[in-house]
């Protein structure tokens, strides 16, 4: 199980240097912090429910665990081509594809650890400080989490083992970044109404192709999936399509782990070192 060597290895590097205990206090203070300030002033607005507590997190969940995962995955590959360690590490008995299969555990494996732990705070807090807390809920909540991050790490690897070099990996994966954070949904707008002949009468009511356009975006997915937990920081309506439900942003939060790592490595595996 050569790819288990390399994921254990890329972790224990990850645990040697101080930023990965800066990551465990990072997300302590995000998690644990965000749930005594959500119980404090929420408090005086009425009980303090850990659904809502959820809907606040998942909010902040979107900013922040992308940008992680983007930072720990987009130096991965391309990084230890520049220095030339990834030609001592197929020196010993790794396929190119075991290292790419190792760096995804590895990194995932350090986000997710930081994640929890952060999340396993918030979750003491919430059980001493709201009114109203599901534990089975919240650990939902954090797997779903864990998973986006996940995914995000599976993009910035997928660009770093595509492209070799660091400068080029960063600029696509923040770039990519940037495009689902602000631009997207303007995107698909706009193609909305350039399709319907330049109308903005159809700009009121987006059809199905445009929704699936935006629900399969990394975030979005991550949105419907909470669907999981309740039905309320899901998709919304009577009649939404059968790609907003739960279970299918489930799975392109998976496909967003895999695919782009794939695609990466097809590049890869023949690539000069």
């Amino acid at each position: 199980m050569s790819w288990g060597a390399v994921a254990r290895k890329d972790f224990s590097d990850a645990v040697r240097v101080r930023w990965f205990w800066a990551l465990g206090a990072l997300f302590v203070v995000f998690a644990g912090g965000g749930a005594y300030l959500y119980a404090e002033f929420f408090s005086a607005f009425g009980e303090t429910t850990g659904i809502g507590f959820i809907g606040f997190l998942s909010a902040a969940t979107g900013i922040l665990v992308p940008v992680i995962g983007l930072v720990l995955g987009y130096k991965t590959i391309a990084g230890e081509r520049e220095s030339g360690s990834l030609k001592l590490l197929l020196s010993l008995p790794h396929t190119r594809g075991e290292v790419v299969a190792g760096k995804l555990v590895g990194r995932s494996a350090v986000v997710s650890i930081a994640i929890l732990v952060g999340y396993l705070v918030a979750l003491v807090v919430g059980l001493a400080l709201f009114a109203e807390f599901s534990v089975v809920d919240f650990l939902t909540f954090t797997g779903l989490s864990v998973l986006l991050a996940c995914a995000w790490i599976g993009i910035s690897l997928g660009l770093s083992t595509a492209t070799g070099s660091t400068s080029r990996a960063a600029v696509f994966a923040f770039g990519f970044w940037l495009v689902v954070q602000f631009l997207w949904d303007i995107v698909v707008t706009l193609l909305v109404w350039a399709v319907n002949g330049f109308s903005l009468e159809a700009l009121g009511n987006l059809p199905d192709w445009a929704l699936f356009l935006s629900v399969i975006m990394p975030n979005s997915a991550f949105s419907n999936a909470n669907g999981i937990v309740a039905d309320s920081l899901g998709a919304t309506g009577q009649s939404t399509p059968w790609f907003t439900e739960p279970w299918f942003g489930l799975l392109v939060l998976v496909a967003w782990v895999v695919v782009p790592v794939g695609l990466g490595y097809l590049r890869f595996r023949n690539a000069d070192l």
